[in-house]
């Protein structure tokens, strides 16, 4: 996570790559095509950034925008590249540019083989400017694969481009949901939370699907997941059909305190069609009990585009670990310091736990993590620190079917 690509010696490499900012976003964004196949969705940018070097190609500084048919995991990076003629023409007007590796570029990467739609073309590549940004972009949906869609912004700026991603799903139908594959998404937290270990968190999702479709959640500790891949996912909860939302309360082991913890959702509907969303940025977690910090995005609009985002929804509380009975102690919800994620709760099934109520105060011993675990933590916190762009707001939310 931490590894920085070379610097060349090109005018504009210590400028920070604006990202845009994805206004209006939803949880999941429903489109079907026998209404109308184009999706339209708005951009806005912190501030306009158009004045190129002698040293950038002629439509350097713009924004692309493709759709992916899976989510990148939260460690995986998309290739810096979009395609090797990118990196040909780039050069020269920078001759220290050096031509990709093959199978480097997104269009030749194996990785990426058939799972990427252009949402818009090299050719309609967007200024970073007011003028061409307000009216946003659009994606003709007609001939693309019906399913969930993850949306990614890419600002080509060699020779450090940037990719920033869209906050939600967009599921492309026809007519109705058995169509098409489900889709599942985060709602909360969409950027990076320090939380109490105790307290824990309560995280937010929706799910669309047709009936039947079940929602697996686990989370995984950063370190874990670089050193042993997927076998490092630990299951947290089963979902039977959770439509159109879910809350789950989540309060780790202590094994997770001073780690940086993602969670996963896979959704499988009743014909084995399935779809996997990630939290992009970690979940911290610190001694104590805290109440999270973070979690919502920032939404940078210098044009005034003003379509904003839906309310948060109240992941933000947490996740039930720091209930006391009466007597000081905790209560059976998972902070006893045994806990393996307990706590689960839902918009479909409350079985396992439920949320502190509004204003309760919650009284809990603080673990502490043996010297040797805030080793994963420093390069988190220093990662962090050196992370210059904003970032926009999402919430869960279907814009047409729900």
């Amino acid at each position: 996570m931490l590894a920085v690509p070379g610097l060349a010696h090109a005018s504009n490499t210590t400028q920070p790559r604006v990202p845009p900012s994805f206004l209006g976003t939803a949880c999941i964004e429903v489109v079907d095509r026998t209404v109308d196949p184009v999706w339209r969705f708005d951009v806005g940018i912190p501030f306009e950034d158009t004045s190129l070097g002698p040293d950038e190609p002629p439509d350097g500084r713009t924004f692309q925008f493709f759709a992916l048919c899976r989510q990148p995991g939260p460690l995986e990076v998309l290739p810096p590249w979009i395609t090797a003629a990118d990196a040909e023409v780039a050069s020269m007007f920078d001759p220290t540019i050096e031509p990709p590796a093959a199978g480097e570029p997104l269009d030749e990467s194996p990785s990426w083989q058939g799972c990427v739609q252009s949402v818009t073309t090299a050719r309609g590549r967007m200024p970073i400017s007011c003028e061409a940004t307000t009216d946003g972009a659009a994606w003709d949906t007609t001939g693309v694969p019906a399913g969930a869609h993850a949306v990614w912004g890419y600002t080509y700026e060699p020779v450090q481009s940037l990719w920033t991603p869209r906050d939600g799903v967009v599921r492309v139908i026809d007519g109705d949901d058995a169509s098409a594959g489900p889709a599942v998404s985060f709602a909360w937290p969409l950027t990076e939370v320090d939380a109490g270990l105790d307290a824990g968190v309560r995280v937010a999702g929706c799910v669309s699907g047709m009936p039947g479709t079940t929602v697996a959640l686990s989370w995984v500790a950063a370190a874990a997941l670089s050193e042993q891949g997927d076998a490092a996912w630990q299951e947290l909860a089963e979902l039977p059909d959770p439509q159109p939302t879910f809350e789950l309360a989540f309060v780790p082991p202590a094994a997770a305190e001073f780690e940086a913890v993602f969670l996963r959702a896979e959704a499988v509907d009743p014909q084995g069609r399935s779809f996997v969303a990630f939290t992009r940025d970690p979940i911290v977690f610190l001694s104590g009990c805290d109440e999270p910090i973070g979690g919502a995005r920032s939404l940078p609009d210098a044009c005034g585009v003003g379509s904003g985002s839906p309310p948060i929804p109240e992941g933000t509380r947490n996740g039930g670990g720091c209930e006391t009975d009466g007597s000081g102690g905790l209560d059976e919800s998972g902070g006893d310091g045994s806990g393996t994620g307990q706590g689960a709760s839902t918009s479909a099934s409350d079985e396992t736990g439920s949320a502190p109520a509004e204003g309760e105060a919650g009284g809990c011993g603080c673990r502490h993590a043996p010297a040797h675990s805030l080793a994963w933590l420093l390069p988190i916190l220093l990662l962090r620190r050196s992370r210059a762009q904003p970032s926009p707001c999402a919430c869960s939310q279907r814009r047409t079917s729900a």
